[in-house]
């Protein structure tokens, strides 16, 4: 086959039935270790084989990859802001799985098919104002309305309470909060002004005091800045190193089980692009969510692969 071509019956909307055979690409794993040459078989959503020379099933779609990075799709955690960039532009960047704290996504819920995967944190803001909805509510009430409804949020699925390293709290409503996290195993992802030296708030104190995992990151993270800071021309970082960091470390910081890896079992979440050069960005030349290629050629098909995802399943 020429030219990375892609054999499927149906190419304006990818694969989303039977396998997909990767076949010849630099399969770097996002676990850190040294990349491999390797074909990779896409079955059922998942990765069902990652091998050298693996045998070509009937019915297969294939792909040549030869020269290609095979890497698994960046995962965003925690995104506060879209910062002017849209969900296409981001998978267009190989991000195929976003945590997210945006309002308006919370409110949306995450039962549609989509564009990427998607998992929820709680706004601090948004928790406070449901509960105070309520009528005739002391500012006990308030605090147990809150901690309830942060407790049934986290059993649903959501992945943790949002909210700004300098939120506006008392020492008794973060400690109660906390609790919440911590019988959950909820992160509290803090929204911060990008510096490194923000003296603890009461509430960060109050996860650390828990033993709740505590995940800053800036207002405008998108997920694309981490990105580009991994794999960009100006980094130091191994690739191995970059895409770990923009895969495997996220999952397992958020505990997003089943992804984040090239692995066989793992959800077939794979972005296939162009090695990095000095002075150039990332040429994504294939992106799959779920098994469904999303794009081909570096172009946006139809196709629809994304699910949402709870802290609670696989």
């Amino acid at each position: 086959m020429d030219g990375n071509a892609l054999s499927v019956r149906n190419p304006e909307r990818g694969p989303t039935m039977g396998s997909l055979l990767v076949r010849d690409g630099v399969v770097v794993d996002g676990t850190g270790e040294p990349r491999y040459c390797a074909d990779v078989r896409i079955e059922g959503g998942r990765i069902a084989d990652v091998g050298y020379g693996l045998a070509s099933h009937p019915g297969d779609a294939a792909l040549d990859a030869h020269g290609l990075i095979v890497a698994p799709g960046f995962v965003a955690a925690p995104v506060f802001s879209d910062a002017g960039r849209t969900r296409e532009e981001r998978l267009l960047q190989g991000i195929t799985t976003e945590i997210t704290a945006m309002p308006e996504d919370v409110a949306a819920g995450v039962l549609a098919k989509r564009l990427i995967n998607k998992g929820l944190l709680i706004p601090l803001a948004s928790l406070e104002m449901q509960a105070r909805t309520r009528e005739s509510m002391t500012d006990g009430s308030v605090l147990a309305a809150m901690a309830g409804l942060l407790a049934q949020e986290l059993e649903r699925g959501a992945f943790g309470l949002a909210a700004s390293a300098t939120s506006s709290i008392d020492e008794v409503s973060a400690e109660a909060l906390c609790q919440v996290l911590e019988k959950y195993g909820g992160m509290l992802a803090l929204c911060t002004d990008g510096t490194d030296d923000m003296a603890p708030g009461v509430l960060e104190m109050a996860a650390d005091a828990a033993g709740v995992q505590i995940d800053r990151a800036p207002l405008d993270c998108t997920g694309v800045s981490d990105m580009e800071e991994c794999l960009g021309d100006r980094t130091k970082l191994p690739l191995e190193e970059g895409i770990c960091r923009l895969s495997g470390e996220p999952c397992q910081r958020y505990q997003i089980r089943g992804r984040g890896r090239l692995r066989p079992g793992y959800r077939a979440d794979v972005c296939i692009f162009e090695k990095p050069k000095s002075g150039s960005g990332t040429n994504m030349r294939y992106v799959l969510v779920g098994g469904v290629l999303e794009v081909a050629e570096g172009q946006m098909l139809k196709s629809r692969g994304g699910q949402a995802l709870s802290s609670r399943c696989a």
